[in-house]
């Protein structure tokens, strides 16, 4: 039994060779992945509006869903493909249609063994096992519903691709029925420099790979949908150079600058949510509360990084969102700091090749 410590929590391991830190391992791609059904494989992608006609709209009360029991941890604003064999399952993913809700509960046999005793907690939040799968799961949105065969299934199968939603806490089931509470982050306070930092060491990662030619070198839609609102700075113009002059004395007796101008900070181009909260925009409802939205942020972030089912157990438990952003931030800097010598090194050399021409 191997113990680590995780950003202000406490996770034992049970097997052997667990790194101690966050290492940095490149980008994941954005396209969806097939999976069998006791086996999915999520990957980044984008995010989705958070109604259902049959599970009903999210809100802070208890609500029931089909539950989905796979060997994988799945996090909020992962996309992905089940592919659907079981006659068990053919009849639950039978009754869903494009928009529906469904729950998804990493399976019992694939918990760590402090999650079998009852004995896992991390933030405060103690888990274990209810039904067939852990007490912590996700919501997922039905993206759509393939039937076979396909290129990737059978006569007789259905592909069904979703989008994770959000966290819920398993309170009770019933045969494929869970009764879900949905499960946030702590109230966040004094993590918008932590996440603006986060972001902005992103943003230089992907223009670096980009100027190396690295294949895949861009940000996952769904980071995209999430990320920081645009910095917005304000400065001053002035007519001339003399009252230029004059604004700095100004300035240094305390006195107010002339007139300004806005400034917006560069950022990547991107279709952010509606703003009109009819459910059209991707996560309009839970992006009308900023922690919820920076939560959303430091999943999405943390899952480039996260590959391991422990780590990716670790951070579906975890109710830090500044946990989750330093976490992340301790792997992108080191990765970071490797890309600017490598560009420092690739500019040195091309400037040596024009200098010879």
């Amino acid at each position: 039994m191997v113990e680590q410590k995780w950003y202000g929590g406490r996770v034992c391991y049970e097997s052997v060779g667990v790194g101690c830190g966050p290492v940095w391992r490149g980008r994941r791609r954005a396209s969806a992945r097939s999976s069998s059904s006791s086996s999915p494989r999520p990957s980044m992608g984008r995010c989705s509006a958070l109604t259902s006609s049959k599970g009903g709209r999210l809100g802070g009360t208890s609500h029931q869903y089909e539950t989905f029991y796979t060997g994988s941890v799945i996090l909020p604003t992962d996309v992905g493909t089940f592919r659907i064999f079981e006659p068990k399952y053919l009849d639950m993913f039978a009754d869903l249609e494009v928009g529906d809700v469904f729950a998804h509960s990493t399976h019992e046999r694939a918990a760590p063994d402090t999650i079998k005793r009852g004995v896992f907690e991390q933030d405060g939040l103690k888990v274990g096992i209810m039904g067939q799968g852990i007490t912590v799961g996700s919501l997922l949105s039905v993206k759509d519903v393939v039937p076979g065969p396909t290129l990737h299934s059978k006569a007789g199968e259905l592909e069904v691709h979703y989008e994770c939603l959000r966290r819920v806490l398993i309170k009770g089931t019933m045969g494929h029925l869970s009764s879900c509470l949905p499960l946030d982050d702590g109230p966040v306070t004094g993590d918008s420099q932590l996440e603006i930092a986060l972001w902005k060491t992103l943003c230089e990662i992907q223009r670096l790979e980009k100027e190396l030619g690295q294949p895949n070198a861009i940000l996952p839609e769904a980071l995209l949908k999430v990320c920081p609102p645009p910095e917005v700075e304000t400065v001053p113009t002035f007519a001339s150079r003399v009252e230029h002059q004059a604004a700095i004395w100004q300035k240094q007796s305390g006195q107010v600058l002339g007139p300004a101008r806005t400034h917006h900070t560069p950022v990547i181009e991107i279709n952010r949510p509606s703003k009109a909260g009819d459910g059209s925009g991707a996560y309009d409802q839970l992006l009308k509360s900023s922690s919820r939205r920076q939560e959303l942020f430091a999943f999405a972030a943390a899952a480039l990084v996260a590959e391991s089912a422990h780590e990716r157990l670790a951070l579906l438990t975890s109710t830090s969102t500044r946990g989750k952003l330093e976490w992340t931030l301790a792997a992108a800097r080191p990765y970071l700091q490797a890309l600017r010598a490598e560009h420092s090194m690739y500019s040195a050399i091309k400037g040596v090749g024009k200098g010879v021409e």
